[in-house]
This record gives structure tokens, sequence and C-alpha cells, in this order.
């Protein structure tokens, strides 16, 4: 989709905060114990992709009057480019198929360390400029690399650690993006479509495991709170396509999980397709758990609970007798 065009005094506040986010990003790396381990400094990194994000979009929330439309630029343009632009797209592992095709010839990399020159060689010694490939797995993204261990910015770019830690970022920024998208307010509030979600007021103190959801219909939920009890459509509780008018996938998982006792299980084995399956389970989880915060703002905790084995309610999950699951 086309990128709004921001006025230039936008574009001057994301770079300010960006220079403030490095500087704070920086300060959190120096407070890790020294590790080899990329994995030890990925919370750090969380929080610096999330300051990245939150700044651009708030820039860019102003540009939209559709709230999908908004949603659908967060995780196709903004959330992508965030990630890539701080961790390599491409590593090592994989300049080295590349270079072992037959399309690339036979080159070699010549590398003069953080931010020298690149190039590649060809067989008659002929330098020439880097593929894509290489450029981005050699390439500075960003000034973190001045401070972080050498150890920690090989590991990303040659064994395939990015990957791992791109998953774990852009789920957290997927979290950012419903937080914009349903409870940004002054943003993006009244411009979904949709039926408008009426929040359950609750005691002060009350938390998740105190909520009860009894499911009594393919389109109705009880909710019992320490404030009293509560009859609820897929549409009234956030959980509604916006297209057809028909329950979206939210209230499918909701209903789902109530019924299996609350539970969501990982896959065992993970080959391609489970693991892109599960991903896009997990899209599912969060955008359930937004609309589950936003039904009932003021409840302590979070609705749904990662475990060992996937995902697990924590509120009282019930079925009715005359629920037909």
């Amino acid at each position: 989709m086309d990128v709004p065009e921001l006025p230039p005094e936008a574009l001057q506040r994301i770079r300010t905060k960006r220079k403030d986010a490095e500087r704070q990003l920086e300060a959190r790396i120096t407070e890790v114990p020294e590790s080899q381990d990329f994995l030890s400094y990925v919370d750090a990194f969380r929080i610096f992709c999330e300051s990245l994000f939150d700044h651009q979009a708030e820039e860019y929330a102003s540009c939209f009057e559709d709230g999908d439309a908004f949603e659908q630029f967060c995780e196709e343009t903004l959330i992508p480019g965030i990630v890539e632009e701080i961790l390599p797209h491409w590593s090592l592992s994989a300049c080295r198929k590349a270079q072992s095709e037959p399309s690339t010839g036979t080159l070699r990399v010549v590398s003069y360390g953080p931010g020298g020159r690149t190039s590649e060689v060809s067989p008659e010694g002929e330098l020439l400029a880097p593929a894509r490939v290489l450029r981005s797995a050699y390439s500075i993204h960003g000034d973190w690399e001045y401070f972080i261990p050498g150890a920690c910015r090989f590991a990303l770019r040659f064994l395939d650690t990015a990957k791992q830690v791109q998953e774990v970022l852009t789920v957290a920024l997927q979290e950012r993006v419903y937080y914009w998208v349903f409870r940004g307010g002054a943003k993006m509030s009244g411009r979904r479509g949709g039926s408008a979600v009426a929040p359950i007021a609750v005691r002060v103190g009350t938390r998740w495991p105190d909520i009860e959801f009894r499911l009594t219909g393919d389109h109705m939920v009880q909710i019992y709170t320490s404030a009293g009890t509560y009859v609820r459509n897929y549409a009234e509780c956030g959980l509604e396509n916006r297209r057809s008018g028909k329950p979206n996938t939210g209230w499918e998982l909701l209903c789902k999980m109530i019924a299996d006792g609350g539970r969501l299980g990982k896959p065992e084995r993970l080959t391609r397709l489970a693991s892109s399956d599960w991903r896009k389970k997990e899209k599912q989880v969060q955008r359930l758990r937004a609309a589950l915060r936003k039904l009932l703002p003021d409840v302590e905790g979070d609705p749904i609970a990662r475990v060992p084995y996937g995902y697990q309610l924590t509120f009282k999950p019930t079925c009715a007798r005359s629920y037909e699951g």
C-alpha cells in the first residue's frame, strides 16, 4: 500500500526521537552483563523497537481516516520497516547460499569491518558493487552496532539469530498496533467502522481470574464480573468482521478456547507449514487479547497468558448446556 507523506516537521520529530531512543538503548545495553548471547539483549531492543514504533505511529495515525487502513499500514509497512532497519534481513548464511548458485559466479566478499566498504570480487579480481543480499547482511543497521559486543554482532549476521530476534520484535510491535488502533483514543477513536464496544465496569482491584465468560450460543456470551452479569454478542465484544458483519476470527478463537477449557495448544512439531499456521494463530491471539482488554479495560493483568504448551485464558471459561460449539 502507498505510504502517506508526512510533513517535514513530523519527519524531524521522528528523527529527534529516534536519537533519544538510541541513547536510551545504549544505556540499557551497558546495564546488561556482557554476553556473547544476543538473546540477553532482546528486552533492550524490544523497548527500543516499541519506542520507534510509537513515535512513528503517532505521526502516521493522523494521516488515516479509517482504522482498518491504519492497521494494515502498521502491519504491512511500518513493522517490517522498523524491524528490518534494525536487524539484517539477510544472514551471512544466505550470502553463502547466494554465492554457491551458478547465476552469481564464483564471488567472495571483502569486508573492512563496521563502517568499511564491502565489495564482491569476480574471478578475474575485478571489484564489483555488492548485491543486495550482501549489502543487507554486512551493512551497519544502526548506532547500536558500535556499542554491542562484537560476538553478538557476528552472531546476528552468521548464525541466523536475527530471524529468531525478528520474530520476537515483530510480535511485540503487533501488540502496539492494537494499542494504537483500539486504545489510541485521540488518534483513531471514532474512525473505525462496526458496532461500538461499550466497556464493562468492574470493581477496583478486579483481576482476570475473577471474571467468567460463559458461552450461551454461537453468537452470545455471558460475562460475570464483581459488579454484575452482562450479556454480549460478538459485535458488542469488538469481535465483528466489519466488512461482512459476521463474527471474526477472534470470536471463533474465543469460542474454541472456551470450549477447550481455555487452552490453545502449540503443535508439538513445527514444520514450515505448521510454523506459518502457528504465527497466524498467534496474531489472532494478539487481536483477541486487545479486544478483551478494550471490553474490560479496568481489569488488572493479562486475559491470555503465554504458557509452555501455547496459550491459556486466565479468566474462567464455561459453556452453557444450550451452547453447541
